[in-house]
């Protein structure tokens, strides 16, 4: 009895709360949370390296109609990432360069967007 009482009301405490969230503010939340992740730029030892790093994310973006933050931090050598970074990134990298900095060289990328990958039929 005890666990149909505590299951009811959660069950009730779930609806409660279901109904103060609209779904717009759902949608939002969901949408927007790779808005929130921390997306750091790869410093490169050579301009070279970050050459060959902008042509192989020019090459998956011919390919697959985008690149993923997750395919740079591939690119660059950088094997630990977060699992978001597959789920946001580029889909044109026109009028990026490359820039030599104080640590290194960067490629000048836009902030990553999110990604939405269409299912396949």
């Amino acid at each position: 009895m005890r666990g149909i009482l505590k299951n009811t009301l959660l069950l009730l405490g779930g609806m409660a709360l279901g109904s103060l969230a609209t779904r717009r503010a759902i949608r939002y939340a969901v949408e927007n949370r790779y808005d929130r992740v921390k997306y750091e730029e790869p410093i490169f030892g050579t301009g070279e390296d970050a050459e060959q790093v902008l042509d192989g994310l020019k090459t998956l973006i011919s390919t697959y109609g985008n690149a993923t933050a997750a395919d740079l931090y591939e690119l660059a050598g950088i094997h630990d990432f977060k699992y978001e970074m597959t789920r946001i990134g580029w889909t044109s990298v026109d009028g990026v360069e490359i820039v030599q900095t104080d640590d290194g060289y960067i490629i000048t990328l836009p902030q990553p967007k999110p990604i939405t990958y269409k299912e396949e039929p």
